[in-house]
């Protein structure tokens, strides 16, 4: 067992993954998903696609509800929970440790071993921990069966009950994740059988992904799509990173945002995963609490859909170039844009740390790529709100040209017709950045 696994495991794991496993056999991989207020055929939904490789697979369900979760919630969510014992009566050891092993047969015929941990009810998960914390539950546990030489490859893959896997999930990449990744992103796009659901989906997909396109052309190595259903780590990068963050929102965000300083993250070009758009107010943001803003609100949708004014991104461009020299030469030259934003972020104390501290060049250029980071990238645009407000998402993505030069390239006073979000989304599906991103990437580019 690596030392940095040994160490998470035993000082930062949660209980369950402390507890006696049920598990006697070897798996080639691990597949954790956590699950709240979902119907009992979702694995079916999930692994429709998936047939040889279902087997070899060691799903962990976690079973939970917040504490917060209405009567309705909780017994949805245990009838789930019983579901998935295929009416088999629970055994005195299973309903102590709130683990239990579950063999299920597939609508495709295939058959997949299901690791059942139970957070439902008066196991209930804090509310304010939420998805973050079942998450990290099964994850915990999915690297000491790693660790234990229980699961061969030494990757956790996690995602949610929502989305609909592709036939080679597991066994695409597999030479691209053998060669020193810490993290690898799936691509994905959401589908929907409701057309006017479906085209609010198109809308908040295409915010997503020009929020990632904006920041790979400024040069951020924070430039890739947060979504917790795309997510592969690689196990030791996991216990490096001491885990899921134990949050109710944006857990997702925050945890690749952590990955990415330490190890480089993969965009993977394939297979892509299918992610239900669906109404939710199960967290406080994210897609399904977007896509019910949006129908509640015709101010945030369709052609009045409003994201990142383009300009902000130029404006980010530039002082990841400044940042650079400071990084690399010492020299920091002001920029009255910024100044009051930069000062808002606690640049002017890093800076004197970071003068004191380390040398310039790759030492404190990597210091600068992890201060400066997703989170603190995120603020910096949001700051720069007040003097760049928001635009209409169709009429910018207007503003930019083809995939030929993927260059930023308003018409006069930004005024470009508006198209469809398919339209728009198939412009940005053939600019969506794939490759290397991360600050271990960004030091060896540079």
């Amino acid at each position: 067992m690596q030392e940095a696994t040994a160490h998470y495991l035993s000082r930062y794991a949660e209980p369950e993954a402390r507890r006696e496993l049920p598990i006697k056999r070897r798996y080639q991989q691990v597949f954790v998903v956590p699950v709240f207020d979902e119907p009992e055929d979702f694995v079916d939904r999930m692994f429709q696609h998936i047939h040889d490789d279902a087997a070899a697979t060691l799903v962990i369900a976690v079973l939970n509800t917040p504490d917060n979760a209405t009567t309705e919630e909780v017994l949805r969510t245990r009838k789930t929970l019983f579901g998935l014992a295929n009416g088999e009566a629970l055994t005195a050891e299973s309903r102590k440790s709130g683990l239990r092993l579950e063999r299920l047969r597939l609508k495709s015929a295939a058959l997949v071993d299901i690791l059942v941990v139970d957070r439902v009810g008066n196991r209930a998960i804090p509310a304010r921990q939420g998805v973050g914390l079942a998450r990290k539950i099964g994850a915990d546990i999915g690297l000491r069966l790693v660790a234990e030489a229980k699961v061969e490859r030494p990757w956790l893959y996690l995602s949610d009950a929502d989305v609909v896997l592709p036939a080679d999930y597991f066994s695409s990449n597999r030479d691209v994740l053998s060669v020193g990744a810490g993290t690898a992103l799936f691509p994905f796009r959401h589908v929907c059988d409701e057309p006017a659901l479906m085209y609010q989906a198109l809308l908040y997909e295409l915010h997503i992904r020009y929020y990632a396109w904006g920041l790979s052309h400024a040069g951020s190595p924070y430039a890739f799509p947060s979504l917790g259903s795309t997510i592969t780590v690689h196990a030791q990068t996991y216990a490096k990173v001491r885990g899921i963050p134990k949050r109710n929102a944006a857990e997702d965000f925050y945890f690749i945002n952590k990955l990415a300083k330490i190890a480089p993250v993969i965009l993977l070009d394939s297979p892509e995963i299918e992610v239900a758009a669906r109404l939710s107010t199960r967290v406080p943001f994210g897609t399904g609490p977007a896509l019910t803003r949006m129908l509640e609100s015709p101010d945030d949708s369709g052609l009045a859909f409003r994201s990142y004014n383009i300009q902000s991104f130029a404006i980010l461009k530039r002082t990841l170039e400044r940042l650079d020299k400071f990084g690399r030469a010492d020299i920091w030259q002001e920029d009255p844009v910024t100044r009051d934003c930069l000062t808002e972020l606690g640049w002017e104390k890093f800076m004197d740390t970071a003068r004191r501290k380390y040398p310039s060049g790759s030492q404190r250029l990597r210091r600068v790529h992890e201060w400066f980071d997703g989170f603190r990238t995120l603020r910096l645009l949001h700051l720069l709100r007040s003097e760049y407000p928001d635009q209409p998402l169709l009429t910018t993505l207007g503003a930019i040209a083809d995939a030929d030069n993927s260059t930023i390239s308003p018409g006069p006073d930004n005024r470009t017709e508006p198209c469809e979000p398919s339209e728009r989304l198939a412009q940005l599906h053939r600019l969506t950045i794939t490759g290397t991103a991360g600050v271990e990437s960004a030091l060896q580019g540079s």
